[in-house]
């Protein structure tokens, strides 16, 4: 109760401060309307129906609206407070509440009957005043709150007088009537009066402007104060409102911080529960595909001939000078219509025993065994790249761990390909220590030098491309910075002449490192490395080593060991500069091209393919490239 009298005392003089210094604000009567915690308690004081749409700010209007409601609620107010209302519903709450406000209701309803009849007003706005006196109990209003120890009774007398002599002309009889029992009332509450009925002199009129003028004076420097102090509250509660703002944006970021952790946590440990689901079923399907090759194979208990398969593909492993011998069985799947007639088979799919355990597994447990690898270490380096090998090209990402190095493919899970046991030569995503490190290379990848080649003790290599140079070297520059025990220190071109031209090493040796030294590597199709043409006879039946006429011209390149063909060479050269010089043709829609003598490579996919077509896995290559798939 003590809190809301408070709050009704402030909102009081509020408003009626409003009201004075011309500042109206028609949220102050919505408040007043519907105080906090007794809109179950109304009284007669706030039965009085507010219209919102009657709240203006309009001084043309002959009485403003919030102005008269804020008169009738102190009234109405003040007769509660001194008990005269006994309106019917009131709560004895709420009539202590409105008995505790009484000093701050006689204080501003003094104030604001000064304010009506002031000479600053129009006189047919200053005639609200006469409304005090219809009120039945007006005198006693008026004693208590136009006390002669306030000075607003004395105000209201030379106000009063005021209006009475210099605008009598605007008043009727019946205002005049009412502005003399106002006169008489005032002198009842002890303030001194000049009678209705005397005499307008100069003496009196220059003695109530000069009043007048005083009171003025004294109203601007409470005006002033008032508006200074407004102001002071002002920024204290803004002060006040910023740095609660930023309390309460750090709680709320605490607490989002902590919702966020907390989600964070949770969805860690689901994840860690799939992740440990899916890692038992696919270390379960990992170990069945082991048994089952281990109990079917050619020489097992449970081998049989027609599930088992009978072709063999090239296996990428390299032996001693970059040799690629090996070979593993593989289930050859190539339409029958590209196969000689006794190797045809059914066109039925044959499927190895208790394949449906592997379906769209077997490759995605590759990626996901390397994923588990390498999130149990520190990741120092994580990299873009696109891992090449000749049958495809792989995009992920490289991982540069403490231990080992891990390449995982994108999207590993939604990858279906066929399974080892059908003929995959190679898993999609890999990991290797640095200890199975034996080389490093730099290397060319579409005419762009920004792939590097790994070499390892194993035999297997791998061909990753970067963006560009600059994260290639980055990369490579990463790995050697790792203990690699198993590094070779590779030799110059010099030396490894010199070994061969000594004996040391054999012709076949020598080339595979010369191949290793431009740049070739088994892993691109279009640098796949060659041996040159040693001969030029190959027609004879026999051929005798020591005569030098059987061997070509090694100083010219093979198109070119005879002249007939050298020549037409040079003419076709010589035609495209001819035309080049000459520029465009009006003819000729197409722009002249730079003068060249070869047309193409004599090295790239095509026709590595078509030296590979009887050799698995190439043979499907070749096919695909030829799109008669």
């Amino acid at each position: 109760e003590t809190e809301l009298a408070q709050r009704l005392q402030r909102l009081t003089v509020l408003a009626v401060n409003r009201i004075i210094y011309q500042e109206f604000n028609s949220d102050i009567i919505d408040i007043l309307r519907t105080p906090e915690n007794v809109t179950q308690s109304k009284t007669s004081v706030f039965q009085t129906e507010i219209s919102e749409e009657n709240i203006h700010h309009e001084q043309s209007s002959v009485f403003n609206p919030f102005q008269k409601e804020i008169f009738t609620y102190l009234v109405e107010g003040f007769k509660v407070s001194i008990g005269s209302s006994k309106a019917s519903g009131s709560k004895q709450q709420w009539t202590k509440i409105l008995w505790s406000c009484k000093e701050t209701f006689r204080m501003q309803l003094g104030r604001l009957l000064v304010h009506i009849l002031s000479p600053a007003h129009a006189a047919q706005e200053r005639k609200q005043i006469f409304e005090i006196v219809h009120e039945p109990n007006h005198q006693e209003i008026l004693r208590d709150c136009l006390s002669p120890s306030l000075q607003h009774g004395a105000k209201l007398v030379l106000y009063l007088s005021e209006l009475i002599h210099n605008h009598q002309g605007e008043l009727t009889e019946e205002e005049l009537g009412t502005a003399e029992l106002l006169m008489n009332a005032l002198k009842l509450c002890g303030h001194k009066c000049i009678p209705p009925s005397a005499s307008t002199k100069a003496d009196l009129i220059k003695m109530i402007k000069e009043e007048q003028k005083k009171y003025e004076t004294e109203e601007g420097v409470n005006k002033a104060a008032w508006q200074k102090t407004v102001n002071n509250n002002q920024q204290s509660l803004f002060q006040r409102l910023d740095s609660k703002s930023k309390d309460i944006s750090k709680i709320a970021a605490d607490i989002t911080q902590a919702v966020s952790l907390s989600q964070g946590n949770e969805r860690k440990k689901v994840i860690q529960h799939i992740r440990g689901m899916y890692k038992v079923d696919l270390s379960a399907s990992r170990h069945w595909q082991e048994l089952i090759q281990q109990l079917t194979h050619d020489r097992a208990v449970w081998y049989d001939p027609i599930y088992y398969p009978t072709s063999w593909q090239l296996d990428p492993t390299e032996g001693p000078n970059r040799e690629r011998r090996r070979l593993q069985r593989c289930y050859l799947t190539i339409p029958n219509k590209y196969l000689l007639r006794d190797r045809q088979k059914s066109e039925d799919v044959v499927k190895p025993p208790l394949s449906y355990l592997f379906e769209d597994k077997t490759h995605s447990s590759f990626s996901s065994t390397v994923k588990d690898k390498a999130a149990s270490e520190s990741i120092r380096v994580n990299r873009r790249c696109i891992s090449v090998a000749p049958s495809r090209e792989t995009a992920g990402e490289l991982l540069l761990g403490k231990c080992g190095m891990y390449f995982v493919e994108d999207n590993a899970s939604d990858t279906v390909e066929s399974s080892s046991l059908q003929g995959e030569l190679e898993p999609a995503s890999f990991s290797w220590t640095y200890e199975e490190i034996k080389e490093v290379h730099k290397r060319w990848w579409q005419l762009r030098d920004n792939a590097v080649e790994i070499f390892l003790t194993n035999g297997r290599t791998l061909l990753l491309a970067f963006d560009n140079t600059k994260v290639r070297d980055d990369v490579y520059h990463n790995i050697l910075t790792n203990n690699l025990p198993n590094l070779l220190e590779y030799g110059n071109i010099t030396a490894l002449t010199n070994l061969w031209y000594t004996g040391q090493i054999t012709n076949f040796e020598y080339l595979t490192h010369l191949n290793k030294h431009a740049g070739r590597s088994f892993n691109d199709l279009m640098q796949y490395p060659v041996f040159p043409f040693i001969l030029a006879d190959y027609v004879s039946e026999t051929l005798d080593l020591n005569d030098l006429l059987i061997y070509r011209n090694l100083s010219k390149p093979i198109a070119v060991q005879y002249k007939e063909k050298e020549d037409r060479y040079v003419d076709t050269y010589k035609y495209l500069e001819e035309e080049y010089r000459k520029g465009a043709r009006e003819d000729d829609p197409m722009p002249p091209v730079q003068p060249y003598h070869y047309g193409s490579h004599y090295s790239n996919s095509g026709t590595v393919l078509h030296f590979l077509v009887r050799m698995p896995p190439f043979t499907k290559m070749f096919l695909a490239y030829q799109d008669f798939f």
